[in-house]
């Protein structure tokens, strides 16, 4: 589990407050740099660790919507 933070938040809680689903599933990846993101800069770190050990990452996403 990654925790948002910073730029994430902010973003997140304006989707929010403007009822903008896509916004919200988008804004854990503002700035879209792993610098800014919890999220992207966590998934360097498993594709890293898994580059370093001669091992293959599949990424998953899934969206359940209403």
């Amino acid at each position: 589990m990654v925790t948002l933070g910073g730029d994430d938040v902010a973003a997140y809680r304006e989707a929010v407050a403007e009822r903008n689903f896509m916004a919200m599933r988008q804004a854990v990846y503002v700035p879209r740099t792993a610098n800014g993101s919890q999220k992207l800069a966590r998934l360097v770190d498993i594709v890293e660790e898994a580059t370093a050990n001669d091992r293959k990452v599949v990424v998953f996403s899934l969206s359940k919507s209403i």
